[in-house]
């Protein structure tokens, strides 16, 4: 007997950048595969010692996240 379907699951996660395609294959494909509705919420830290320019933070940056529907829940820049 099979044991009884999951209606939720959260995870909370810290994923190598580098490794976000593996992240979509093995994670986000299967649960929507299932029907499931998925949402992230994502907490970004970047930090360069020569500093992140303005121009790349608002017109690039803040730009993709717009067109992808995507809501800043928080900003904090130092």
């Amino acid at each position: 007997m099979e044991p009884a379907a999951i209606r939720t699951v959260r995870l909370k996660l810290r994923v190598p950048w580098d490794r976000l395609s593996d992240l979509v294959k093995g994670v986000f494909t299967p649960l929507s595969r299932e029907g499931a509705e998925v949402t992230l919420d994502l907490d970004i830290q970047a930090r360069a010692e020569k500093g992140i320019s303005r121009n790349t933070l608002n017109l690039t940056i803040k730009e993709t996240l717009n067109q992808i529907g995507a809501k800043v829940i928080e900003e904090r820049t130092e």
